[in-house]
């Protein structure tokens, strides 16, 4: 749970009746519920669409389309797949403010979700300037320039697309599903990317990142993902050799060969 968020007294009290009715069925690895979000603007009940189908691209279309703060991650899921798709994240050389994203992508590349009725979850998302303050102080803890902020959502779309493309998964999708997935999840993170500027919290290299969202922008989508992994390793090289090169390490042998070779 976030620091700000609160859960429902009564919705524990019936969870583990629903984790035990559920529990035998392998192919549903989590329990979502209806939540609350707070804005600025008021609250707002809702629930993700389509997360409990069978087919995962329903599922992730699902979720994608329900355009909120991330609150599935805060649903119960199986450990194991918690665990693995944890494991996942950690092997990354670079983690990011867009990581919970990435966790909700695994899981709904993982199972589907039982359906619980009572309300669970209160996502306090009135606090915006709470929230830019801790995405300046992650990048500092994490020695990353705070330019590359800009390039949140455009990183989101290539690195889940490429985890769901290429990343070992718990069922054998073909890789039809693979792309159909991945090319999802990579146009709506880069509509994202397009349609929500974001701070470079006083960087000296803020300049050099809107260079790289503006060609970003005006391809449309279109760089090969070799081409998008060496535009993202250059700009990482500005402020630091050593991330760029380790990230080229990681998700080039990712890509295989044949994709990454021209990067």
């Amino acid at each position: 749970m976030a620091d700000d968020d609160v859960l429902f007294d009564r919705a524990m009290t019936m969870l583990p009746g629903v984790i035990e009715s559920v529990a035998a069925d392998a192919s549903v690895i989590g329990v979502a519920a209806p939540g609350l979000i707070e804005t600025p603007q008021g609250a707002e009940a809702f629930a993700y669409p389509n997360i409990d189908a069978d087919d995962p691209l329903v599922r992730l279309s699902g979720y994608l389309s329900a355009d909120r703060p991330n609150a599935l991650l805060f649903s119960p899921v199986r450990r194991a797949i918690m665990r693995w798709a944890l494991d996942i994240l950690r092997d990354r050389p670079l983690a990011f403010p867009f990581d919970d994203e990435l966790s909700s992508l695994l899981y709904l590349a993982a199972g589907k979700f039982a359906r619980m009725t009572r309300l669970m979850h209160v996502h306090d998302g009135s606090k915006a300037n709470s929230a830019r303050g801790a995405e300046a102080a992650f990048y500092e803890q994490a020695h990353l320039d705070p330019a590359i902020n800009k390039l949140n959502w455009f990183l989101c779309g290539f690195e889940g697309a490429t985890l769901i493309r290429h990343a070992s998964l718990p069922h054998a999708y073909s890789p039809q599903q693979r792309q159909a997935m991945a090319d999802l999840w990579f146009t709506a993170m880069f509509a994202r990317f397009k349609a929500q500027p974001r701070e470079a919290y006083g960087s000296p290299l803020a300049g050099e990142a809107e260079k790289t969202c503006a060609r970003w922008k005006e391809t449309a989508g279109r760089l090969s993902f070799a081409d998008m992994l060496a535009d993202i390793c250059q700009f990482l090289a500005l402020s630091s050799q050593e991330s760029a090169l380790n990230y080229f390490a990681f998700w080039s042998e990712m890509l295989g060969p044949r994709q990454a070779g021209a990067a």
